[in-house]
């Protein structure tokens, strides 16, 4: 096996940012939701933690779409977001913003176990070894009318380490 090894360390979110990035390439919304000009919307539930839209694969862009960063701090601010991404200190609101979004068509992604236990979509986390992870639960992807690429079910952390590395413009070392 080969690893991709980065001389510089990426942040937590730095990597969380290009696995975003990766989910919504391979996650289709439907037309009626996501037109072919239209933005696509991530209300952030609680600090941005990103640093803005450019942390999700280094462009603010998941293919055609730009990507457009909103504050959601009240579930009136859910209207028009494709994606709701609910950070660990607003974990204790998972419940509430979950129940606003359900059969809505937005995805919704969390960062902690309490609150995938509320019902997200996904969750995205680093591992104890820092490795970018996620959990997706299908069913609730369909229930939203959220098609899934099967290229994401075939996830390879090998091949997203090297998009992390080419995204940022890292200098790696290859080990054998």
């Amino acid at each position: 096996d080969r690893e991709v090894v980065a001389q510089k360390r990426l942040t937590e979110y730095q990597l969380k940012g290009v696995l975003l990035g990766r989910i919504f390439s391979d996650i289709k919304w439907p037309a009626k939701r996501l037109g072919a000009r239209a933005p696509l919307v991530v209300g952030i539930a609680g600090k941005d933690p990103f640093g803005g839209a450019k942390a999700i694969n280094g462009t603010g862009r998941v293919g055609k779409y730009a990507i457009r960063f909103k504050k959601i701090a009240k579930t009136s601010d859910l209207k028009g977001c494709h994606v709701v991404f609910i950070t660990r200190k607003q974990s204790a609101s998972a419940q509430k913003i979950v129940t606003r979004c359900r059969g809505k068509g937005i995805l919704v992604v969390c960062e902690t176990f309490r609150a995938f236990k509320a019902g997200p979509s996904v969750i995205l986390y680093i591992t104890r070894a820092g490795k970018p992870a996620f959990w997706i639960d299908r069913r609730i992807l369909s229930r939203e009318r959220l098609h899934v690429d099967v290229s994401l079910m075939r996830f390879d952390e090998a091949q997203v380490m090297k998009g992390v590395v080419a995204e940022w413009g890292l200098k790696v070392k290859i080990l054998a």
